[in-house]
């Protein structure tokens, strides 16, 4: 992002682009991410887990496939209905890329379970480091954009020779019997409802940044800017989730003490960090990107109101009680209250309108798991230090309040 920025890509290839991302993961999050909680669930209940590794690559090699042929064939229909942005191009570069993303997950899934870090680093950080060189280095020599388009559906490659090396390994094992399988699907299609209903956030308010407007994708570019949350986070905590569920095994007061431990030292670190990106944000943002997205450091500070909520880690314990359901009502709730909250604002406030209620409807979100729990007889205490985390909450809207330059944001 930093990269497209200074070296002064326009903003509606930026959008363009961007609107992929946006597409790919509306597409693709809510199955994957169910398919992947319910295989490392299951994965830990079984003395033979090759069979559920193969099995688990199938159902995802089958996924990415209809995805690709979605991005290939109908991203202007894709676009129109997402994001009133018919116009898009480099579905079929971006589609290849999603193919060997998602196949990728096996092996990322596979190693969180055999608890092999060093496979997992090596995997996750040699195809990044690939992705970005074969995005970024055409772009500096100053290619058109499809040349960096192309060389991230060329990556795609790499992760899929990694994940056939890993089916290598297993090939000849037996796949689940039907029972099982219907173990693992009851787990999956709860989990994956769950995060279909949670994207009505996301897909609400990409809706309404770019509804009637002149040129959507350069206002995408400004809120998808804006919009980041602390990217690094997410992978830290869904980190974290993925490896409470491999200790699930060891007993349900094993996994509350090590989430809650590993909850405080990544509290100390990023409530800390979120407060300085949200104090100095107004001097950095145009220096680390351009002036045209000076305004977008409203959006980010706004959005970084949300890393409190996900720091208290409740989708581990919640899967492990088989609470599903109650998460994916939740969900629904919290896309309705998004709507509302959105539509009230989007006529006086613009864009921080719509990034005010996804705020609230994170929240809310978060508050009911919590008394969801609590009624389990799961106290909030044990899985988070609640005085350190209320107090750098605090903090973080207090410094939001005075360092943020409401008037930049005219969109």
């Amino acid at each position: 992002m930093v990269a497209l920025a200074k070296i002064g890509i326009d903003l509606t290839v930026i959008g363009n682009y961007e609107s992929l991302r946006y597409l790919g993961y509306a597409l693709t999050f809510f199955w994957i991410n169910g398919l992947g909680n319910a295989y490392l669930r299951i994965r830990q209940q079984t003395d033979t887990p090759d069979r559920w590794t193969v099995f688990y690559l199938l159902i995802v090699l089958l996924g990415s496939l209809v995805v690709f042929g979605l991005f290939s064939s109908m991203l202007p229909i894709l676009g129109s209905t997402f994001l009133n942005s018919p116009n898009l191009a480099f579905g079929t570069a971006f589609g290849t890329f999603l193919l060997g993303q998602l196949s990728g997950t096996v092996v990322e899934q596979e190693a969180i379970a055999d608890q092999a870090t060093s496979r997992l680093l090596a995997f996750s950080i040699s195809s990044n480091l690939l992705q970005l060189g074969l995005f970024i280095v055409p772009l500096a020599l100053g290619w058109p954009f499809q040349f960096a388009m192309w060389g991230l559906a060329a990556s795609a490659v790499y992760r899929l020779g990694w994940t056939f090396l890993r089916y290598m390994r297993t090939k000849g094992v037996q796949l689940p019997l039907k029972q099982e399988r219907t173990i693992f699907w009851k787990s999956a299609s709860g989990l994956s409802i769950y995060g279909l209903t949670g994207l009505g956030v996301l897909i609400v308010d990409q809706f309404l940044v770019t509804y009637q407007r002149t040129d959507p994708q350069a206002t995408l570019a400004i809120w998808r800017y804006g919009a980041q949350e602390l990217p690094l986070i997410m992978g830290v905590v869904g980190g974290m989730s993925a490896t409470a569920l491999t200790e699930l095994k060891q007993g349900i007061g094993e996994m509350l003490g090590n989430l809650r431990r590993r909850s405080q030292k990544v509290n100390r670190v990023f409530l800390l960090l979120v407060i300085v990106l949200c104090a100095t944000s107004q001097w950095w943002f145009p220096r680390v990107l351009n002036e045209q997205f000076y305004g977008a450091h409203v959006i980010f500070n706004t959005m970084l109101l949300i890393l409190p909520t996900r720091l208290i880690q409740t989708t581990p314990l919640m899967i492990s009680m088989d609470m599903e359901r109650s998460m994916t009502v939740t969900a629904i709730i919290e896309s309705v209250i998004n709507v509302a909250i959105s539509l009230l604002l989007l006529p006086s406030l613009g864009l921080l309108g719509i990034a005010i209620g996804t705020v609230v409807a994170y929240w809310f979100e978060r508050i009911v798991y919590v008394v969801l729990l609590s009624r389990k007889q799961r106290r909030l205490g044990e899985y988070l230090n609640v005085q350190e985390w209320v107090l750098g909450t605090l903090i973080l809207f207090l410094v939001y309040y005075v360092q943020t330059n409401f008037s930049a944001l005219n969109i």
